[in-house]
């Protein structure tokens, strides 16, 4: 079952050198209903002004990254366990990153494991249900993930352990 959450339902905030989107509840943002996921907590959109940025400041309990994708498939960016290519992580998660267009397919085996889905740009079809650019969805009680049908799409899939 996929549980779409469309891209104009996010949490914004706005400062004059920086424009975010925020997934799950998130510093002066708050909503119940979208605390987090199983094990994530924050996915955030967010563009910066030329010239400016973040001061230092600390991410307790927190694993951020940056990521590059690869054409018509899902690449693994982030695991638990030694993979070629994936930075490794402490915890129960996979990351996959991957840009699709026309006819570029891939499916993924997820079974008995939650996912989430965050469509970062373009829109694809996951298992039949159209995601665009912002849009995110909660999946639970499938087996497999099938992208498919993807305009300059570039999507991220959490895989998840079964957690709420």
């Amino acid at each position: 079952m996929l549980e779409l959450r469309p891209a104009s339902q996010r949490g914004q905030s706005a400062l004059n050198w920086l424009q975010s989107r925020h997934t799950f509840s998130f510093g002066h943002y708050h909503d119940p209903a979208h605390s987090g996921f199983s094990d994530l907590l924050v996915i955030n959109d967010a563009t910066v002004a030329p010239g400016q940025g973040f001061g230092t400041h600390p991410h307790r309990n927190m694993e951020i990254f940056s990521y590059s994708d690869k054409r018509g498939k899902l690449r693994l960016i982030i695991a638990p366990e030694e993979a070629s290519d994936a930075l490794p992580v402490y915890q129960d998660i996979r990351v996959y990153a991957g840009l699709f267009d026309g006819n570029e397919c891939a499916s993924l085996s997820i079974g008995g494991r939650y996912a989430y889905i965050h469509m970062a740009k373009g829109s694809a079809e996951i298992n039949g249900q159209r995601l665009y650019a912002g849009d995110g969805a909660r999946v639970r009680d499938e087996n497999t993930l099938t992208l498919s049908h993807g305009r300059q799409a570039e999507v991220l899939v959490f895989d998840l352990r079964p957690n709420e």
